[in-house]
């Protein structure tokens, strides 16, 4: 796993990368990729079961999703593929779909993927080679005698980071010219019940802000915490939603009194025992990392590094 401080989509903080292993060969089967049609699946679809109310809605809507990210369940089933294209045209089939058109966009083209991966291989073999440079000079090496190098491994650092930014700006455009087509989806909902429409105000904040890498204003924030303070059985999924948002945007936690229950939001957790004095975690929402010192009585330097491995500053 590795961890990309600065990543060009929000969903990329953490990556899988590759050890050298042939997974094929030797790693289980990845089983959440099956995915096959089930009684329920049926009987949501033809509403021989059907709640009615925020439970039948969400059975619904979890089905049609399943549907859009695994198309081959719709194959020889006629069923299914009534329900489809029956909800693709109500509220929750144009929420689901705007939705995964906002998830969809932050995916890189094939060609793309492909220079993506060259040049951050590029970019971590440069990084390789100037550790290893590091480490002759704390073991006497001449410094001088690396200044050929580290100048050549410099302008590996530049061209391969302007290969990653180039490809990143390329996405960002794309997602910008996608929000007019996705805007015009959520205009198409028209809530009928506080669950949509707060579903249809959450995907609209974002696709205006996160998706195209913003940050939500007051007036925009405030409809987050409006969201926030209802309760999930009247509000539905996006209740828990705009929580963990808004305390991801304040810091601030979200708890509400439903019934003689609480239900919270996200809880800003103190370092556990078992970690060291600093831990740090990427916050997309505000597109800042959260630094976490564990109170010390030992007073010593943190340097903070760039990418080419120059320490502007320390604290």
């Amino acid at each position: 796993m590795q961890i990309f401080p600065q990543p060009p989509f929000p969903d990329e903080w953490f990556r899988e990368v590759s050890m050298g292993i042939t997974c094929s060969a030797i790693c289980p089967i990845d089983e959440s990729a099956v995915r096959e049609a089930t009684e329920l699946d049926n009987a949501v679809a033809d509403e021989s079961l059907n709640p009615g109310g925020l439970p039948g809605y969400l059975l619904k809507r979890f089905l049609y999703k399943d549907l859009l990210y695994y198309p081959q369940l719709l194959q020889g089933n006629t069923n299914l593929q009534n329900f489809q294209n029956s909800f693709g045209n109500m509220n929750g089939g144009k929420l689901v779909s705007a939705e995964k058109n906002m998830s969809d966009g932050f995916g890189l083209t094939t060609p793309q993927q492909n220079q993506w991966d060259a040049a951050l291989n590029d970019l971590n073999a440069a990084f390789e080679q100037w550790n290893e440079l590091d480490s002759l000079l704390q073991n006497g090496a001449d410094p001088a005698a690396q200044e050929t190098e580290r100048g050549t491994l410099t302008q590996q650092f530049s061209t391969a980071q302007t290969a990653l930014q180039s490809i990143y700006q390329d996405n960002l455009t794309a997602r910008i010219n996608s929000v007019a087509a996705i805007q015009q989806t959520l205009d198409g909902v028209n809530p009928a019940a506080v669950w949509e429409s707060n579903e249809k105000t959450l995907d609209s904040i974002f696709l205006h802000t996160a998706y195209i890498n913003g940050v939500p204003n007051p007036t925009q924030t405030g409809q987050i915490l409006q969201i926030a303070e209802q309760c999930s059985a009247d509000g539905g999924p996006a209740v828990f939603r705009a929580k963990a948002w808004y305390f991801s945007l304040t810091g601030t936690r979200v708890e509400v009194n439903c019934g003689g229950e609480i239900e919270r939001g996200s809880n800003d957790k103190a370092l556990p025992e078992t970690t060291g004095t600093l831990a740090v975690s990427p916050n997309p929402a505000t597109n800042m990392l959260l630094v976490r010192i564990r109170p010390s009585k030992y007073i010593f330097p943190i340097p903070v590094s760039n990418c080419m491995a120059i320490t502007p500053q320390s604290h």
